[in-house]
């Protein structure tokens, strides 16, 4: 039963959005499945070993479904959403798929014991939404085996994108998703929710993101150095990790710098400590570029003042702002052509400096009652 309004929210965020995933679509798991061979890789476990290994997972399943196909020896599955675990169960009926263990879980929340410990722990694009990260992976850690593997991909804080992200979701929540659902569908008639097409239809890569983004109870910006220091303490070593500096905005020619994975290793069975996790406010990140300080200093000025436009104004105003940061990020990423949407090629800056004056303009123009 979903109890909170964090549980139901991020519940139904998901079930807007991946519709395909929840189903294990054939694009889905063969996508995710090359996902899976490279993140093994780097974290040097080898796919002969999966048949005595213990995998926890938690998200929609198409990852449980995965780990199952690569031939894990068991698979505990955890959700917060009764639509993953339901499938699951359903699947797990099936001789092939009865090492799947499915339950559905606030891990935050919820204390969990597995049946035999755990070797592998993956969680992509997971712990940035817990409600609270540390009790979280606490009640995850303390199922791992000694030398057991944790993966993690988090949202990286410093990003250009998540700089964006943190703003808008300063002045819109989740309350506002089914004002925002009407506006959009108005602005560009289409919608799916078809997670797979975010690769070739810009709309729905925008539909998702925004979603995604903007509606999901929680997005916690990870300070990397609290998060190494938290496995640490907890007496885990890190083996892998992605590049990472306090920040970098000019990431327009490839999304994946929006995110950052990490794998730990477990040296030794230490009694749990709390470290704090801590979240960055991108607005308190000290910049150097006089471009960003510009941008800062008149974001922090004018909040207020977004804050109290009416709401119809603040979901468009949060889209127009995804499209100036996104677009020509996603013409490098997936199409390497031009943007058009309707048989018409989108506008939208195509360098750095030009988004930050954009991005301005624009926001003068719904202040200033334009739009």
């Amino acid at each position: 039963m979903i109890n909170s309004k964090y549980e139901s929210g991020t519940a139904k965020v998901y079930s807007k959005i991946y519709h395909d995933r929840y189903k294990y679509h054939p694009n889905q798991t063969v996508y995710t499945t090359k996902l899976i061979l490279k993140n093994l890789k780097q974290a040097k476990i080898k796919k002969i070993e999966f048949k005595d290994m213990n995998i926890m997972n938690i998200g929609t399943g198409v990852e449980a479904v995965v780990f199952n196909r690569l031939g894990a020896k068991k698979i505990y599955h955890f959700d917060l959403s009764n639509r993953a675990v339901n499938n699951l169960k359903q699947l797990s009926k099936k001789k092939k798929y009865k090492n799947i263990y499915s339950k559905r879980k606030n891990v935050v929340r919820e204390k969990i014991k597995t049946s035999e410990k755990i070797n592998f722990v993956f969680l992509q694009g997971v712990i940035h939404h817990f409600s609270n990260v540390e009790n979280g992976l606490q009640n995850i850690i303390n199922n791992i085996d000694l030398n057991g593997k944790i993966f993690l991909r988090i949202y990286k804080s410093g990003s250009l994108g998540y700089f964006y992200v943190d703003f808008i979701r300063k002045f819109l929540d989740l309350k506002s998703i089914n004002l925002f659902d009407k506006i959009f569908k108005k602005r560009f008639k289409l919608v799916t929710n078809s997670s797979g097409q975010v690769r070739s239809d810009f709309i729905t890569y925008l539909y998702n993101h925004c979603i995604d983004n903007i509606f999901v109870p929680s997005v916690f910006l990870i300070e990397r150095k609290s998060l190494q220091k938290f496995f640490k303490i907890n007496g885990f070593k890190n083996i892998y990790k992605g590049e990472a500096e306090e920040y970098f905005h000019n990431d327009l020619y490839n999304k994946k710098f929006s995110s950052i994975s990490y794998i730990f290793q477990k040296e030794s069975n230490l009694k749990y400590k709390n470290i704090k996790i801590n979240h960055v406010d991108q607005l308190s990140i000290k910049y150097k570029e006089e471009n960003i300080k510009k941008l800062v200093y008149f974001l922090k000025k004018n909040l207020d003042d977004i804050k109290k436009l009416n709401l119809k104004k603040k979901i468009n105003l949060a889209i127009d702002l995804f499209i100036l940061v996104e677009a020509f990020r996603y013409q490098n990423s997936f199409l390497n052509k031009d943007i058009k949407i309707n048989g018409k090629k989108l506008v939208y800056p195509k360098n750095l400096n030009n988004i930050y004056k954009k991005t301005i303009l624009t926001l003068n123009n719904y202040l200033c009652n334009e739009y």
